[in-house]
């Protein structure tokens, strides 16, 4: 049976999903724990990874050695890094990258390209189709989303330093670690991002906390439209 994986990076973030399932029972693959539940569409198995490209990046290889995984979805928040995208505004990645990647003394890379990769992993546009068409309140925004193992401050994430990347809307820390395994095992993936913060902002690591839980919610409520909602079949 073909499932789907949704996976959290934090244990708040897969706390907001749990109040809006009818249903659902706890399992563990192995190492990992999580929840399985069942909507008009997936069998899903939904679990927190722990932040980070290893910590997110070994779950997946861990959970392809044990399950046929149909697509996999990324859940959580992230920080915008352009002034039209506001906390608890929602982003679905068209495609991810790294920002903490250099290679290009080694080879023919540019900055932010993994080693035989491509720079950037192109997330599924069924659902980026599909997210279109649905009848909510929430603003939704698609872009490209960059990933490093940082916290994304005005510091480490300057305007030059940006302009090395594809118009990036939103930072996070796991968004393209998920590209790249689905990538290899060629999977579907989709990243969805509540937006927690602005980084740009003075102490935006405040802002990240004011806003996680909400943002969170709404990032799960855009999941389940997409697992859940009969208009995609």
């Amino acid at each position: 049976m073909k499932t789907t994986v949704v996976i959290f990076p934090m244990e708040e973030e897969m706390n907001e999903l749990l109040p809006k399932l009818k249903e659902y029972k706890k399992v563990s693959y192995g190492m990992i724990d999580g929840i399985e539940f069942k909507t008009k569409r997936a069998n899903v198995f939904a679990f927190v990874s722990g932040v980070g490209k290893t910590k997110i990046g070994l779950k997946i290889g861990y959970l392809a050695s044990k399950l046929d995984i149909k697509e996999i979805y990324n859940v959580g928040v992230a920080g915008s890094l352009v002034k039209s995208i506001v906390p608890l505004n929602v982003v679905l990645a068209t495609k991810v990258g790294y920002y903490d990647v250099d290679i290009t003394a080694a080879g023919n890379y540019v900055l932010g390209q993994m080693s035989h990769e491509p720079m950037y992993f192109e997330a599924d546009k069924n659902n980026l189709e599909l997210i279109e068409k649905i009848n909510t309140t929430l603003t939704l925004k698609k872009g490209t989303i960059i990933s490093g193992d940082s916290f994304a401050t005005q510091k480490n994430m300057t305007e030059d330093f940006l302009k090395n990347f594809d118009n990036p809307i939103l930072v996070d820390m796991e968004s393209a670690a998920v590209g790249q395994c689905a990538h290899d095992l060629d999977i579907p993936f989709t990243i969805i991002r509540g937006v927690s913060d602005y980084i740009f902002a003075e102490s935006n690591g405040n802002m990240f906390e004011e806003y996680l839980p909400l943002s969170a919610r709404r990032a799960a409520s855009v999941l389940l439209h997409l697992i859940e909602d009969p208009f995609v079949e």
